[in-house]
């Protein structure tokens, strides 16, 4: 496995990553009994019968004491391929650990991948196949500050994004005016009630206009990041159990690459993550190698 053949697979896992932090707050808590659109409680775990856009509201709001999450996710990504993996995220402090199977259009663009972020740094592991480019060592450490050295945008940036506002991409849905309700499922042994609606560009550039400043920046550039893929409009799908949390996420939309259907379920959240650095033994680190080869075209 070449040095590129591991940053397209990574950038693929890390693809995966974002798309989980879209979601991530959605299934969030607000720490007590009460509910953001006035509703009583009902038994924990049970559906609870409100309207559409309530129950999305109150889901893409119940986020502010939200510090962490455990996820399962399948599904397609344009320009990528299909994948499965798993992944925990904390917020504070930032860590994520995620392993990831990617199904992609060539060989150096499939296989598995785990992820490690912890300590400003991104940790890479391809497995033994790419230890072969790297003196034997199976894990790639990549720096904040290092990312375009892959050949690219800083992949960590994504990810530390998570820092801002992960929910804002969650609370797009509010912005979807043919909200329904599907029906009730069990998800994960846990009953649910899903949710559906479609969400334009046009509807969400409309709404820019009643946002602060720094959430009205972040809106445009997730608009005119999909306004470049070809997207008009996508759908998406909450399943949202009786304690208003979200327990499944779906988004569908189709870019100039091919359609996008991404499936997270939430496994946990609020739980402790922990997640540690690779043994030094066991891995490269890319300044260093960088200035390894200044070092050595300096010298020729």
């Amino acid at each position: 496995m070449t040095m590129r053949s591991t940053f397209v697979r990574g950038g693929a896992a890390l693809g995966a990553a974002a798309l989980a932090l879209t979601a991530f707050t959605a299934c969030g808590d607000d720490g007590g009994d009460g509910r953001a659109d006035g509703r009583k409680g009902g038994n924990a775990g049970e559906p609870v019968d409100v309207t559409p856009a309530a129950a999305v509201r109150t889901a893409t709001e119940k986020a502010e004491d939200f510090t962490s999450l455990e996820y399962r996710m399948s599904g397609e990504v344009p320009g990528e391929g299909s994948m499965e993996g798993t992944g925990a995220i904390s917020m504070d402090p930032p860590a994520m650990q995620m392993t990831m199977t990617v199904d992609g259009a060539s060989p150096d663009e499939s296989g598995e991948m785990e992820i490690r972020l912890v300590d400003d740094a991104m940790y890479m592991n391809a497995g033994d196949e790419a230890a072969a480019g790297m003196d034997g060592k199976t894990w790639l450490k990549i720096g904040m500050s290092e990312g375009e050295a892959g050949g690219g945008e800083n992949p960590l940036l994504e990810m530390k994004q998570a820092d801002e506002n992960p929910a804002e991409d969650a609370q797009m849905m509010n912005a979807a005016d043919d909200l329904k309700k599907v029906g009730e499922e069990e998800i994960e042994g846990v009953r649910t009630t899903r949710y559906t609606g479609t969400v334009a560009l046009d509807d969400l550039r409309a709404e820019l206009k009643g946002l602060d400043a720094k959430t009205k920046k972040n809106r445009q550039e997730k608009i005119d990041e999909m306004a470049e893929q070809g997207v008009d409009e996508f759908t998406m799908d909450m399943w949202i159990d009786g304690e208003d949390h979200t327990k499944q996420f779906r988004m569908q939309a189709e870019t100039k690459e091919g359609p996008l259907d991404t499936t997270l379920t939430f496994l946990s959240y609020n739980e402790p993550v922990t997640v540690q650095a690779p043994p030094a033994s066991e891995t490269a680190d890319m300044d260093q190698m960088m200035q390894d080869m200044e070092d050595a075209e300096a010298g020729a």
